[in-house]
């Protein structure tokens, strides 16, 4: 299927999209040139990998993630664990 849409770049409705299935084919702008399909996989990638890079180096994750050190006590007090005793 070749759907005709707006450039992002230019403005300009002149970019041709050729999909195949679920997935885009081809998108160039015969306006001024661009391969916004090569352009859109880069973003993607590095949009990717700022956000898996800095969800586990920053400080602030890390404190988040770690678990608290009153834990067990916590669990001992909202158990709800009933255990039979045979006689």
């Amino acid at each position: 299927m070749v759907l005709i849409v707006r450039c992002f770049k230019c403005g300009q409705q002149d970019v041709r999209l050729i999909v195949g299935g679920r997935s885009i084919i081809h998108a160039r702008c015969h306006s001024c040139g661009a391969n916004l399909l090569e352009e859109v996989m880069e973003f993607e990638a590095e949009i990717e990998a700022a956000a898996t890079g800095s969800l586990h180096t920053t400080a602030e994750h890390q404190a988040v993630s770690r678990p608290s050190k009153d834990t067990s006590s916590l669990e001992e007090k909202t158990s709800t664990v009933v255990t039979d005793d045979e006689p």
